[in-house]
């Protein structure tokens, strides 16, 4: 396999996972606006609160 398939290839599948990373950070943006606007006991919100924080450091 020569080296500019191997890099076409890798740079395919780069953008592929960015693509889904993306489309999860989003829902997950959704999903976080929606439960922060209804009363949820602390602990959930501790919880999205460092899921949040692991997507956004991730990105």
């Amino acid at each position: 396999m020569k080296r500019s398939e191997t890099h076409d290839k890798l740079l395919q599948s780069l953008k592929e996972s960015l693509n889904l990373l993306q489309e999860s950070y989003n829902e997950f943006l959704e999903a976080k606006e929606y439960y922060e606007g209804n009363q949820l006991p602390d602990y959930i919100k501790t919880c999205l609160h460092s899921c949040y924080l692991s997507v956004f450091i991730t990105l």
